[in-house]
């Protein structure tokens, strides 16, 4: 998972701003900007779905510092 897709990013804030930003500018051009950006923010449905049956395994050096511990 990228930092671009946590809720709280420094990306996503600073896409956020900038959408708010562009809502001002009214007309179909800062209508179109918005758009693109908000897809920009939303994180696909294959990403939510890799999030969603994410399940954390141990990593490498753990398994082979336990197996050295026996």
């Amino acid at each position: 998972m990228t930092a671009s897709f946590l809720p709280g990013s420094p990306l996503n804030l600073r896409r956020s701003a900038m959408k708010n930003s562009l809502v001002r500018i009214g007309g179909v051009e800062g209508e179109l900007v918005k758009r693109a950006l908000t897809a920009l923010i939303r994180p696909s449905s294959h990403q939510q779905r890799r999030r969603a049956a994410f399940e954390p395994r141990p990593s490498r050096l753990s398994i082979m510092s336990k197996t050295d511990d026996s």
